[in-house]
């Protein structure tokens, strides 16, 4: 009996940490099928697929551009979105349309809190369950900074970058802690242009696909609608741009095409 319940406990810390890994660190890829007709579209109009973590929001219901990949040249693009964990602080204060420039990074793991000192990012102790935490201890006078979380996305089969990208952010004060949610597994995936990698964007200029969105700026950056995708760490999802409505709709195109 003894024997029993102890293969059961290891199964279950095994069943556990699995699933630990995959919310916290796994990789999930995302395979974008683009005919050319959709190619010639992209070319044409100068758009980039764009990705963005819509939950939890950023400070002021705002959303990141977390990753603005090339112009595809292929049937097939394929994105890794590596979800190991990244804490980043950037300088403030952010502004809608500002572009986030990560300063320092560095690994975090879900509850626990980590401290900045104004130089770096430091140790870790318990926080919040589900939940990264950053104190800011620095020298008094010192100016809020900007933080939050960052991620590697980048097309397979090219080196994975040296800076994560942001995917969402919030101001934080001297003497305060942040804590930040763990996103969901859900991203949505359209084409824009004339927007970078760490864009802070106004969430309710978002829009479901086929809506399009004209951004009232004076470089004028377009945005198409949005296709919510589920992510996965155990199969890529398949997703199609349908030049029809600029946009894409889930799965591959159909064998016809």
């Amino acid at each position: 009996m003894a024997q029993y319940w102890l293969r059961a406990l290891v199964c279950a810390s095994l069943i556990c940490w699995a699933f630990t890994q995959t919310c916290q660190g796994a990789s999930m890829q995302l395979n974008a099928h683009l005919n050319l007709a959709a190619r010639q579209f992209l070319i044409a109009n100068n758009q980039k697929i764009v990705i963005v973590f819509p939950a939890p929001l950023s400070a002021g219901g705002t959303a990141v551009i977390a990753a603005k990949t090339l112009q595809p040249i292929s049937d097939l693009t394929t994105l890794t979105l590596d979800t190991a964990n990244e804490i980043y602080i950037s300088s403030g204060p952010v502004v809608a349309l500002d572009t986030i420039k990560v300063g320092i990074q560095s690994p975090a793991t879900y509850d626990k809190v980590y401290s900045f000192d104004g130089v770096q990012i430091n140790g870790n102790g318990s926080g919040l369950s589900g939940h990264i935490g950053i104190y800011y201890q620095a020298p008094l006078h010192a100016q809020a900074v900007v933080t939050g979380l960052a991620a590697f996305i980048y097309e397979t089969g090219t080196e994975k970058p040296s800076t994560p990208s942001p995917i969402n952010y919030y101001t934080l004060n001297l003497f305060q802690t942040q804590y930040i949610k763990q996103p969901t597994s859900v991203v949505w995936v359209f084409v824009a242009s004339e927007i970078s990698s760490g864009s802070v964007l106004p969430f309710n200029i978002l829009n479901p696909a086929p809506t399009r969105v004209v951004l009232k700026s004076n470089s004028g950056p377009q945005i198409g609608g949005y296709l919510a995708v589920s992510l996965s760490s155990e199969s890529p999802a398949n997703i199609h741009f349908d030049s029809s409505i600029n946009a894409f709709v889930n799965g591959p195109y159909p064998t016809s095409e």
